[in-house]
């Protein structure tokens, strides 16, 4: 019986602007996606990621879709 698995994520370190940057990227080439599996395509942290999803919806660069 498999109780939990446990999944090693690698982080890279980048500037915000740079992580920015691919964040939108990575929205133009999928077009949707949860922040977690942004973090984790991209490798970049989470609470990162999720800062810049935030900055990017208050300015309308990004939607979220109902």
């Amino acid at each position: 019986m498999v109780i939990g698995t446990i999944q090693v994520v690698k982080v890279r370190d980048v500037d915000y602007k740079t992580a920015k940057k691919e964040v939108l990227g990575y929205y133009r080439n999928y077009r949707e996606a949860y922040p977690h599996e942004v973090a984790e395509g991209l490798e970049l942290d989470y609470e990162l990621v999720c800062g810049i999803v935030d900055e990017l919806k208050a300015s309308k660069r990004l939607e979220v879709i109902k």
